[in-house]
């Protein structure tokens, strides 16, 4: 059986918590997010721990500042070159002497080493980082992210992790969390909302002031949402005391750009994530984006629809015209939808779904969680592509770094949205973007003609509405407006976008190691040494300089041993794979990779381990093998025989059709389940595991003939027929055994104990069974698969075998 790498979690229980809990709070002012995170650790046990744990900062977040409170003292961290700090870090472990290193990787997570953390005692890490946030569309979106997702491919290979680096999920872990956010200024006059979290807002004199309304957890992003804000431009400039002379700025514009003259057609390449870490409230998520967006398409917009995991799957072989039959498959497909395609392979994914129609200017919309370790590996993938990328993020906890990156690199646009959160304003959003008219080729001009040293990289693209952060250094501070030009041609006059007011210099260190980090960030692999001193200049911590402290103990409160390492787990995060929310210590979950129990010739299956929460709905494939009958008997006896048992080779079809039962699969499926629980509609069929062509065949069977239920009703009657299933499994075909149902039907008007009552319309039991006369044990015949109308079909004679 082929077997797909994918993301799983690990359970692990018997050992006490060491992260006690984490809080959060800071505040708001104008465009500028300061927060403390504070993070507490205490050792239960009686040894020496090395307490290393892997975390999230909010994407462009600057970390400014690492204290430390451990046993009562207060300790701060210096910023120290890479590798003299982890040596440093070692030798001070090896000593007996506590050591803290803050590691910063590529992806914008951070790994905390605390080494030597003495028995019953207590630390408090405390992390104070800046953020410039931005307006789009009169919105504005914070993020605090708690969790890191179990992530789809190698953290070593792929995500270029050290083993230690890279985090793990407990089922049982369960940490508290907490917030606490001040808004200040013009943003105190918004209307708060947080679709992650419930939420207490009171007013403090000039300032709003937002927190929890009860215990939070570190299992999904913390999401406050601004609304009704009006774009501003705004500019900041401050001198730089680690640069005498010198001085840095910050301007925020809000373009506006005019409509585009044409129609505002759209032509757009929809490719869902259908792997499985979004099974749960993430799929049901992009549904409903996905009927969102198809449901925004104009009669003269064009689209595509693909899915991916382990492999990618197109609905089309090129862009539909926007059609009321179009739109209604459209729909039918997001609907119908499921988190089973395996892995995550995003990079092939949107090679394949550039490829489609490749010399057509069309857009990208991507709807994934991207969790997935490969990063810079995608990212790079798309550089230089001709196509924009339009993200919608899904989830509780969706990799913001990566999604953004991507769609900023291409020049497109990212919208976030959480489980619940209703999806209509983010994708008409989207939409309002897409449709815009292109804007690309655009410059700052400073006031008085000043040039900058340095300067952030402009966007690719503008949209009207979205906010542009423009970071740049200067040799003397420039006073005026800045101003955001764009010119339509080589030799046309250039037309302002949007101005922003420089006010008078301020004395603000924080800026300017906010401007520092941009320009780091900006430094490749060439500028490694200018990166490096620049961070240690402006103390930063950065993928080339740590945090490191060091508090030597008297000599009889060193280690004597070395230090048992502990790393702190992850909480599974909310809705992850399906999962509601963390297990507690009462509960134990076996999970199973989609279709993945795999029978093993070689020797008896240990099943004394696993235990299935009461309810669960497990489906299960085990592959061919000379025993595999014993197998699947002793599956339905231990799982009860409500569940689902499927062989891999005949009863689940994972071919270029796609995925769904087989023939045979669904013969079997009906001879052992309850009448009472057949399917009586499409929607159901797909439910019960039917492939998507063949409920869109039927679909086109009712559109032309019949009712719905009529429609179901016939074709699960044919294929629950006891001589239908005998003829799949022997192989010898079905034509005969159809034309001996339906003899018998015509006669007798009977039907086999444990069937239905046979439909009424034999008129359309014999057009669908002489549709589905060439069906294979393992393979729905072309007529269906090529959605052949039944209607160009004859009619199979009631009475006689068709010869």
């Amino acid at each position: 059986m082929n077997r797909h790498e994918a993301a799983t979690l690990m359970a692990r229980d018997g050992e006490e918590l060491v992260l006690e809990g984490v809080s959060a709070h800071g505040t708001l002012d104008g465009l500028l997010l300061s927060m403390t995170l504070e993070q507490r650790f205490r050792n239960p046990t009686q040894r020496h721990l090395e307490v290393v744990y892997t975390f999230p900062l909010p994407w462009g977040a600057v970390l400014l500042d690492l204290r430390v409170c451990l046993a009562g003292r207060q300790l701060v961290a210096n910023v120290v070159e890479a590798r003299s700090a982890t040596q440093r870090y070692e030798d001070a472990i090896s000593d007996g002497d506590t050591a803290i290193l803050l590691e910063r990787h590529d992806n914008g997570n951070y790994t905390l080493n605390l080494g030597n953390l003495a028995p019953a005692e207590n630390c408090e890490v405390m992390l104070l980082y800046a953020q410039v946030q931005t307006v789009e569309k009169a919105h504005l979106r914070i993020t605090i992210p708690t969790v890191i997702a179990p992530l789809y491919g190698d953290p070593v290979r792929d995500g270029g992790l050290q083993p230690h680096q890279a985090p793990i999920t407990d089922l049982l872990a369960d940490y508290p969390f907490d917030i606490r956010v001040a808004l200040r200024g013009r943003m105190s006059e918004a209307r708060v909302a947080s679709p992650s979290h419930p939420i207490a807002v009171a007013r403090q004199g000039d300032e709003l002031c937002v927190s929890l309304a009860r215990r939070g957890a570190l299992d999904r992003d913390f999401v406050l949402v601004l609304e009704g804000l009006t774009e501003t431009g705004l500019a900041l400039v401050a001198s730089d005391p680690w640069e005498p002379g010198k001085a840095v700025a910050l301007a925020v514009f809000s373009p506006y750009v005019p409509p585009a003259e044409s129609a505002g057609s759209v032509a757009i390449k929809v490719l869902v994530d259908c792997s499985g870490s979004m099974a749960g409230e993430s799929i049901q998520a992009a549904r409903r984006a996905l009927v969102a967006a198809i449901r925004t398409l104009k009669p003269q917009d064009r689209f595509s629809l693909s899915r991916f995991g382990s492999h990618v799957e197109h609905r089309s072989r090129g862009l539909w015209r926007t059609t009321d039959a179009t739109r209604l498959a459209g729909e039918r497909w997001a609907l119908s939808m499921e988190a089973d395609m395996g892995g995550t392979e995003m990079r092939d994914a949107l090679h394949s779904t550039l490829a489609l129609v490749a010399d057509e200017e069309a857009d990208v919309l991507l709807v994934t969680d991207g969790q997935i370790e490969a990063v810079d590996d995608v990212i790079q993938a798309m550089r230089r592509k001709p196509h924009r990328i339009f993200v919608v993020g899904i989830g509780s906890s969706p990799q913001h770094g990566l999604l953004r990156t991507l769609a900023a690199e291409s020049g497109g646009a990212c919208e976030f949205v959480a489980p619940g959160e209703a999806v209509e304003a983010a994708i008409l959003r989207m939409f309002s973007r897409l449709r815009g008219a292109r804007v690309s080729g655009i410059d700052v001009e400073w006031p008085g003609g000043v040039l900058p040293i340095w300067q952030s990289p402009l966007p690719p693209s503008v949209f009207s509405g979205d906010e542009i952060p423009v970071f740049a250094t200067f040799s003397t501070a420039p006073q005026g407006s800045a101003r955001l030009l764009h010119r339509r041609s080589k030799d046309a006059a250039p037309m302002e976008l949007a101005s922003a007011l420089l006010a008078t210099p301020i004395e603000d260190e924080d800026l300017a190691r906010v401007v520092a980090a941009a320009r780091i960030c900006q430094l490749d692999e060439r500028g490694i040494d200018d990166a490096t001193r620049l961070a240690l200049r402006y103390r930063l911590v950065s993928p080339h300089t740590h945090y490191l402290l060091v508090d030597e103990r008297v000599a009889a409160d060193k280690a004597i041993d070395m230090s048992h390492l502990h790393k702190v787990a992850q909480m599974p995060p909310a809705g992850w794979g399906g999962l509601g929310g963390p297990l507690r210590s009462s509960e134990r979950l076996c999970l199973f990779e989609t279709r993945a129990i795999e029978y093993n010739a070689g020797g008896p299956l240990d099943w004394s381990d696993i235990d299935v929460p009461p309810g669960a709905d497990i489906r299960f494939s085990v592959a061919d093998g000379p025993d595999v009958e014993p197998t699947v008997n002793m599956l339905a006896e231990w799982f009860g025989k409500s569940e689902r048992v499927f062989r891999q080779a005949s009863y689940w079809s994972d071919g270029p059709e796609g995925h769904g039962l087989t023939p045979l699969g669904l013969a079997e499926l009906l001879q052992i389940t309850p009448t009472s629980a057949w399917p009586s509609s499409y929607a159901g069929l797909r439910r019960f595991g039917l492939g998507m062509q063949v409920v869109e065949w039927l679909e086109l069977v009712g559109a032309l003939t019949s009712p719905e239920e009529e429609v179901v009703a016939a074709f699960l009657h044919l294929m629950s027929q006891v001589e239908v299933q005998r003829s799949l499994a022997s192989g010898d075909g079905v034509e005969q055994a159809f034309a001996d149902v339906l003899a018998r039907m015509s006669t007798s008007k009977g039907s086999p104990a444990g069937t239905i009552a046979a439909p009424s319309d034999m008129v359309l039991m014999g057009r669908i069974a002489y549709a589905l006369k060439e069906a294979a044990r393992d393979r729905w015949p072309d007529a269906v698969l090529q959605m052949l109308p039944p209607t160009d079909t004859p009619t199979m004679n009631l009475t006689t075998a068709v010869k």
